[in-house]
């Protein structure tokens, strides 16, 4: 079953907000990626790996060597320990190779594979022309006609010998990419559980589901839409002509609040304000008092006032207490644990939030010819 087109688009919208937000912390982490992964590899001299095979013989039941396949294959896994600990072998082979006999054997990995009886000697060097003659060293050694140490004679057979040395591990440019992938992996990490400790408001559900209460988003608010969310916000008061006070959170300026209102008032200077909300607001001697526009004392249709921030000292608190609705303006991106440092100072008043209106996080656009003319979707009353 898949998810509707809303859904995704939330989902890609949590993910893309905590990346916006923290960006300087991927992008360091990706170049810190990509710087240690460089001194590695310069600093890593390369390495490379070169491989003889060689076999154990099966021969017909009685004879020597060993009796049957199933008799080889046993017989290769025991050659495949026995090899790098044998002295005598790996001292007549260091010899040939021009290495000493502990290098040789600390560079050997000599295995079996299953089921076979194939063995496979693998040297690995610095130096490519060190692991081609050692593995080719290791191999003529174990089956000589005569081979030193506990290889029986003629149990060994000489497959293939090395003629070039494989270089290992990454490439430069791979080895960058790699880095670059793992540091963007960790900032993505680091971002996202920055963001856990540090959780934002983003969109209108986490609005919603932080204070309890319906939330709208102011940009997107269609004139059906704002008519009928000052038709709501009147039957949540229970009053015919209710006041409706406007809180700020605390990153929010005043100016950015009554920004918001002014996109309540008329579409042009023009236009009759019809009966609705008031977006004028202007303060008292004290810096406390904010009334209402003209708009709403003419018609005692719904007032909207703003008053500030709570705990910013100009009074909100108290004026949302003698108002008939609270609505609560918060700017996306605002700290959750702001909002709710706002919702406690309310509550110690007695007033509670009732609607969450989300701002966009530049005012300033919300100001345009796109804004929402709220007193124009309103009937005049009766």
């Amino acid at each position: 079953m898949t998810k509707p087109a809303g859904s995704i688009r939330r989902s890609l919208r949590r993910w893309k907000k905590p990346v916006q937000r923290r960006w300087y912390i991927v992008l360091t982490c990706f170049l810190l990626g990509i710087l240690v992964s460089f001194l590695v590899s310069s600093r890593t001299p390369p390495q490379y790996l070169a491989e003889a095979v060689v076999i154990v013989p099966a021969v017909g039941a009685g004879q020597t060597p060993p009796g049957s396949p199933d008799a080889a294959a046993k017989l290769a896994t025991n050659y495949a320990t026995l090899i790098p600990l044998d002295d005598a072998v790996m001292s007549a082979a260091a010899t040939v190779a021009d290495v000493s006999t502990e290098d040789l054997r600390d560079s050997l990995t000599v295995a079996s594979d299953p089921g076979t009886a194939l063995i496979r000697i693998d040297v690995v060097s610095r130096q490519a022309i060190v692991a081609v003659d050692s593995a080719t060293a290791v191999a003529a050694t174990v089956t000589r006609a005569i081979p030193p140490g506990q290889i029986a004679r003629g149990s060994l057979k000489l497959v293939t010998v090395p003629s070039e040395a494989a270089r290992m591990g990454e490439s430069s440019s791979s080895s960058l990419l790699i880095g670059g992938l793992l540091g963007l992996l960790v900032g993505l990490l680091a971002a996202f559980a920055l963001e856990r400790s540090d959780r934002r408001i983003d969109s209108v559900d986490d609005l919603a589901d932080l204070l309890g209460t319906p939330a709208t988003a102011w940009a997107t608010v269609t004139p059906a839409e704002a008519r009928a969310l000052a038709y709501r916000w009147r039957a949540l008061s229970g009053v015919p002509a209710p006041e409706v006070a406007v809180v700020a959170t605390a990153p929010m300026s005043r100016d950015d609040v009554k920004a918001l209102l002014a996109s309540l008032g008329p579409d042009s200077p023009g236009d009759t304000p019809v009966p609705a909300v008031a977006a004028t607001s202007s303060s008292t001697s004290t810096g406390q008092d904010l009334v209402r526009g003209r708009a709403a004392e003419d018609s005692g249709d719904i007032g909207v006032v703003a008053v500030g921030a709570p705990g910013s000292g100009e009074g909100a608190e108290l004026r949302a207490q003698m108002s008939d609705l609270v609505v609560m303006v918060v700017r996306e991106g605002t700290r959750v644990a702001v909002v709710r440092d706002n919702l406690v100072r309310l509550g110690e008043y007695g007033v509670a939030v009732v609607w969450g209106l989300l701002a966009p996080k530049h005012l300033a656009s919300a100001a345009g010819a796109s804004t929402v003319n709220l007193s124009d979707r309103l009937e005049p009353r009766a």
